[in-house]
């Protein structure tokens, strides 16, 4: 088993952090909600290529997760008191 040097942890919204720590962490959840609802925008296009009813119903359970990812993380941001609609002001620019 691995001894880990730092204890697990939860971060809150009224938690400590340093302003480095907190904008860190603000850009790393924009970064991960482009991506979720990226996912869900490729998963939607091809519900209707897929060939049979099964693969449809699958690859729609697909977008809706990854919608359900995006939707989770973007309250997330909220709690930290990004709004959504500024949630891609605080993303990266590097992808």
């Amino acid at each position: 088993m691995v001894q880990r040097e730092i204890p697990v942890a939860s971060v809150y919204p009224d938690s400590e952090m340093s302003p480095r720590y907190r904008k860190t962490l603000i850009r790393l959840l924009a970064d991960q909600a482009r991506a979720e609802l990226y996912a869900a925008h490729i998963y939607s296009k091809w519900v209707r290529k897929a060939p049979g009813p099964e693969e449809k119903m699958r690859v729609a359970e697909l977008a809706y997760e990854e919608t359900e990812h995006w939707y989770r993380t973007v309250k997330l941001l909220e709690e930290l008191g990004i709004p959504a609609d500024q949630v891609k002001a605080h993303a990266g620019h590097d992808w």
